[in-house]
């Protein structure tokens, strides 16, 4: 059972660092959608940074709740973040596939703190 545990922790270590570095990789796609007047580009690579960081404690197995906990912050602070403008914009096709990974978004973050509440902490 262990085995498989770790296995699934490595395996959502590896899915936030990959999600993490497609920051990295398309931050000029993902800033447009950023409702901050300036410094949109940077909050992106900023996000990307953090969701790295936090994947590669997950894989290790260092500070994994700690990641957990930034990783969840972070999708539901960005995902609220760019789907309230979605909200009040018309609704054309290019908008509607961007409003559904952000509701993904707040969903993973809702199971992430159920999660994190439910278990106990190991220290």
């Amino acid at each position: 059972m262990k085995i498989i545990y770790n296995l699934i922790r490595i395996a959502f270590g590896l899915l936030f660092l990959a999600i993490g570095i497609f920051h990295f990789y398309a931050y000029q796609y993902m800033a447009v959608y950023v409702p901050l007047p300036l410094g949109s580009k940077a909050f992106v690579i900023l996000v990307g940074a953090i969701i790295c960081m936090s994947g590669i404690g997950i894989a290790l197995n260092k500070f994994a709740r700690l990641g957990l906990i930034i990783i969840a912050i972070t999708l539901a602070f960005t995902g609220l973040m760019v789907l309230t403008p979605m909200i009040f914009r018309n609704p054309d096709e290019i908008l509607k596939m961007i409003e559904l990974p952000n509701l993904y978004k707040l969903i993973l973050a809702f199971g992430i703190f159920t999660y994190l509440v439910t278990t106990k902490s190991k220290q």
